[in-house]
């Protein structure tokens, strides 16, 4: 509003100054001062018999001093806000032979007619206002407020037990994905706490009938061959063993910078890690994955090596004394046990669980996991009522997979827990059938890993395998030493 009535008053006054430009030329033409005077006159007049508002005519010399002037503006000056122009002269008559003649009028009309506008301006912007916010409140209705009513209708029935689906209605898209979302969380927490209340009533059950519990010897069908000899219990080519442990040399001795560093670190997160999980040599697996992160992610890994290497070596006292506790409260139900043994995530592990659930590492509730191997299915259940007398469990980290196996056959209860200082930690339990599976069936993890490669892009390393080939050709298929 305001740059427009500047630019007006600014067009008003040019029009003016071009009106006024004739009668400098007849000034400049004139011989005497009164025929200068006789001019401003005749100007005046021939603006008044055309019905234009009058003009105040005055001429200054160089000086500043008024030479003539016609009606009001004798010995005056232009008021504040009327409409002035003022155009150079060139003539003998004046002073220094220069001066300035300026012309204005009374701007009230003008004054008046914005002052009008302005009102009318004003009052557009308030009922357009008015307008906006009408709509803005009915949009707000519908698409905001009566949708949350709904919703947190709905969340009042859901305090009450009822969980069935409710209709939010038409609006925002992020309400009825709300609940959508609160709805399947809802669903699952009932679902979980379920199948928790039956694991727990299965070892309820079993109590009365567990008899002797102690697991018979393994047989050399069921012997498990420590990680070191992974490779050659499970008849892994020479070659391929080999070129595992030659990319685990690489991602360890490589710098993130060098050219070959990406090609190597996704080779090692994809093919070597499962293969490195094949043989069953965990640590050469945990070894491949933190030298890709720390290729590909060299910040990220270091903030985190430091801070899982800081839990790691705080809790080793704790880890100790869980353990203990696992122990007891199993012999404390006659539950026997084959295996209870634990491990702390390797800093690739964590980071991939951290990106996936978009949590802080205090929050990796299987940072620090145990796993109890024991005799059948039924003592399973035994021992998960056990550890969950002697710990306080999270309902809503419980999976039964035992009663729901996965889609590859992998069966075990995953229950997440927590000691009496808020200290998170999970607990696998399977029988000595489900470990086997677990370790080398169908439902072994590296299995599923082979199916679905990690997070990292999968562009696989062809040039590193072509001279790893190359490498192994020259040696004639040994093994280097």
């Amino acid at each position: 509003m305001r740059r427009e009535m500047q630019y007006e008053r600014t067009a008003r006054e040019q029009l003016l100054e071009q009106s006024l430009s004739p009668l400098a030329a007849d000034i400049e033409r004139a011989r005497s001062v009164d025929e200068i005077h006789d001019r401003l006159l005749d100007f005046q007049r021939a603006y008044l018999e055309h019905g234009h508002p009058d003009h105040q005519l005055l001429v200054r010399d160089a000086s500043g001093k008024i030479v003539t002037s016609i009606g009001s503006a004798a010995d005056s000056h232009p008021p504040d806000g009327s409409l002035e122009a003022e155009i150079p002269l060139e003539t003998t008559l004046l002073d220094g032979g220069r001066g300035t003649l300026v012309g204005w009028k009374d701007a009230a009309e003008f004054n008046s007619e914005l002052h009008e506008r302005r009102r009318r301006w004003w009052f557009d912007l308030l009922v357009t206002t008015l307008v906006l916010i009408a709509a803005v409140e009915v949009a707000v209705y519908f698409l905001v407020s009566r949708p949350l009513g709904r919703l947190v209708g709905g969340l009042r029935r859901l305090e009450r037990g009822y969980t069935a689906q409710w209709d939010v209605g038409p609006g925002a898209w992020e309400i009825r994905w709300l609940a959508w979302r609160v709805h399947g969380y809802a669903t699952e927490l009932a679902a979980t706490v379920l199948r928790l209340v039956r694991a727990e009533r299965r070892g309820l059950i079993s109590t009365t009938f567990a008899g002797d519990l102690r697991l018979p010897p393994p047989t050399d069908a069921a012997a498990q061959p420590p990680a070191g000899e992974a490779g050659a219990a499970t008849g892994t080519p020479r070659l391929e063993s080999w070129r595992t442990e030659e990319i685990r040399r690489l991602v360890n001795t490589l710098q993130p910078d060098d050219p070959l560093a990406a090609e190597v670190a996704t080779e090692a997160w994809t093919t070597a890690a499962t293969e490195a999980e094949r043989q069953r040599n965990m640590q050469l697996k945990a070894d491949l994955e933190d030298g890709a992160l720390r290729l590909l992610e060299p910040g990220t890994f270091d903030t985190l090596e430091k801070e899982v290497e800081s839990l790691r070596r705080s809790r080793r006292a704790w880890v100790v004394d869980v353990a203990r506790r696992l122990t007891q409260a199993l012999e404390a139900d006659g539950v026997r046990h084959e295996i209870i043994e634990h491990r702390v995530k390797h800093v690739a592990g964590a980071w991939k669980k951290m990106q996936d659930h978009q949590i802080e590492l205090d929050q990796v509730n299987d940072l620090f996991a145990f796993r109890i191997v024991v005799i059948d299915e039924e003592a399973c259940y035994l021992a998960l009522a056990a550890i969950h007398r002697a710990f306080e469990p999270n309902p809503l980290r419980f999976k039964d997979y035992i009663a729901e196996p996965k889609a590859n056959g992998y069966q075990s209860l995953h229950t997440s827990l927590r000691d009496a200082e808020g200290r998170l930690f999970e607990v696998q339990i399977r029988s000595v059938a489900m470990h086997r599976e677990a370790e080398d069936g169908q439902a072994a993890h590296w299995q599923y890993r082979a199916r679905r490669w990690g997070s990292i892009p999968q562009t696989r390393s062809s040039a590193l395998v072509r001279r790893l080939r190359r490498v192994a050709g020259s040696v004639s298929g040994r093994r280097p030493a």
